[in-house]
This record gives C-alpha cells, structure tokens and sequence, in this order.
C-alpha cells in the first residue's frame, strides 16, 4: 500500500548547520566490493588458469551484444556493471562507487538509487546494441596478439595481461569497447544524478555542510555571484568521475565501437539525470515554533524555541509513481532494441 510520506530531517536550532533527511548509504559499498572481488578473481583466473580461461570468463559474464541479442541473455544487462576488462575502467567505476555513489545514496534513498544505477546501465546497454558493431571480446584480444607479432597462448596471455594490468599499453585499444559500457554507463548514471541533485539542491545541501550559498561579499559583483552558484552544480568528486571516463573512451578513439561507446555512456548520464531531476529530492527549509510541553498558549515570548528543519517535497507516491513509469518504458524500449537488433 501506497502511503504519501515525506521525509524530513531533524530539528535545529537557528544557526546551526541544516540536518538533511538523508540515509545512511551502504548498497554502494556493496556494489563497489563485488566489482572489486570480480575484476580480482578476472586476474587470478589468468595467473592460475592463463589467458584462454580469463577471456572466457570475461566474456561468460560480460555485456556482449551477441549473447544479448541472439542468445537472449538478458541478464547480462546488469551483469556487466561488475565486469570491468581493463585497469583504467576499473579504477574509474571503482572511484565512481565509492567517492560519488554514497553522497548520491544517500540523498535519494535506497530505492531511488537501485533504479538510478540499474535503468542506466540498462539504458546505456540498450543504446551500445543498438548503434555497436564490430567484434567479440575473444576477437579483439586475438587482434591484439597478431598486431604484436604473437600467436598462440603467449600472444593471448600478453594482450590480456596488458589490458588488464597495463592501461598505458599498445593492447588497451584492442579491448572490446563493448565491455566498457556495463560499469561505466551505471557510474555515469549517478553522475548525472548527482548533477542533477545539486542543481535543485545545490544552496540547501552547501547551507547544511556549513558553507553559505551566497558566500560572495557585499562588494562581490553579480557575475562573480553566478559563477559561485554554477560551481555548485557539478562538484570536484563528479568532475573528476567525469573526466576518468573521458579519458577511458578517449583511449578508444580509433576503434569501430568508440561512437557507440560514447553515445552509451552520454545515455547513461542522461538517464540518472532525468530521473534523479523527476523523482529526487527537492528540499524546503522552514521555521517552526515549539511550545513548552503542557502549554495551550504561549505564557511567556522568551520560552518560545524557534526550529528549523528541512523538508523533501518529493513525496513517496511520486517517487515510486516516477520510477515505475520509466522502469516500464525502458523495459519496452529493450525490448524493441533486441528484437530489432535480430533481424
């Protein structure tokens, strides 16, 4: 059953920094552990079982457009947020969950942010199927062999050893694009979602961490002023998620898949954006009076205490009214993306 809660934060008194209603953040840390544990078993599966073994697991667990499409393996949707194939993803979705993820957690709660990180890495997935070309993981890394002038199992051990541990290395080009997308398209999603919450929220959340959201002095100009407010609205920890990524779809600027790659992650942070700007937060900070307990009137002004407390507008039913709509519109939209994509 439905109820119309709205959340509220706790009481402070004037002056003090603002209590925001937020939760306290963990299914980040989790996600982020069992990213970290799937890419460390990837490298001992190829130091104990060697190349042959790692790619086939890479590519067992991996968002690969022909498992998707032909094998309808749908699950692999979501399963690619925890496979990362080289150094520099890793690191970028590792840093994504655990310095971005648990401020955005906690700011829109449990629910919110599951649909936040699962609709856009399924959006991002959807987008990479539909527009993606090119070859299977175990292509790309038989490429990188041949252009070393390996072949064989030594040439497949050095091209996925470097693109697992090498990102600066000629090989890292020859990683499938593809298999970026899972855990980068669901880390781009909650920067947009980030974005998007301190675009709303911006001044309320700078008031809360004690810093004023009209910092500038009686003397500052107005264009000073604006500048002050926009810097607000993508903070250093999302910028920098957000330049990590560049830099891994950079890296790919020659391959067939780099277009489609981008295009994906753009889809992934359009989508965490649109949701979080629909059903997140949007707080109000009021004023309110307690009267001393037992008191029909108020005997004596000075007794009177004067609260503040932050309210979330956002109420539950358009939370999950909000997210139910899209979780159905892309469920379609993936749907007609695989049936199309097998034609």
């Amino acid at each position: 059953m439905l109820r119309n809660e709205v959340w509220a934060g706790r009481k402070t008194l004037p002056g003090q920094a603002l209590e925001l209603p937020k939760v306290i953040p963990y299914e980040s840390y989790v996600i982020s552990f069992i990213q970290a544990t799937v890419y460390g078993t990837i490298v001992r599966v190829y130091d104990t079982q060697g190349a042959d073994a790692a790619v086939e697991l890479i590519a067992g667990l991996g968002l690969t457009q022909p498992a998707v499409v032909d094998k309808l393996e749908l699950w692999r949707l979501l399963s690619g947020c925890f496979v990362q194939p080289d150094l520099a993803s890793f690191a970028v979705v590792l840093y994504g969950m655990l310095v971005v993820a648990p401020s955005v957690e906690a700011s829109l709660g449990y629910r919110t942010f599951t649909a936040v990180y699962a609709l856009s890495a399924v959006v991002a997935a959807d987008v990479l199927i539909a527009t993606a070309g090119g070859p299977t993981v175990q292509g790309t890394v038989a490429a990188a062999a041949t252009s070393t002038g390996l072949t064989g199992i030594d040439g497949l051990s050095l091209g996925l050893l470097s693109a697992l541990l090498l990102p600066g290395s000629k090989t890292l080009a020859f990683v499938d694009p593809r298999l970026l997308c899972g855990g980068l398209g669901a880390v781009m999603g909650l920067a947009g979602s980030s974005v998007a919450h301190q675009l709303i929220n911006g001044d309320v959340e700078r008031q809360a961490s004690g810093a004023s959201s009209t910092s500038v002095g009686k003397g500052g100009s107005g264009a000073t002023a604006g500048l002050t407010r926009a810097g607000g609205t993508v903070d250093l920890r999302t910028g920098l998620l957000l330049a990590g990524a560049a830099v891994v779809v950079l890296q790919h600027t020659l391959e067939p898949g780099f277009l489609a790659l981008a295009a994906a992650l753009g889809a992934g942070f359009g989508i965490g954006f649109l949701l979080t700007y629909m059903a997140g937060p949007r707080y109000q900070v009021t004023r309110e009076v307690e009267l001393p307990d037992g008191s029909m009137w108020i005997p004596d002004p000075d007794s009177v205490m004067e609260m503040t407390v932050v309210l979330d507008q956002t109420t539950s039913i358009q939370r999950t009214l909000t997210t139910s709509i899209l979780v159905t519109i892309v469920f379609l939209v993936t749907g007609f993306v695989v049936h199309a994509s097998g034609q």
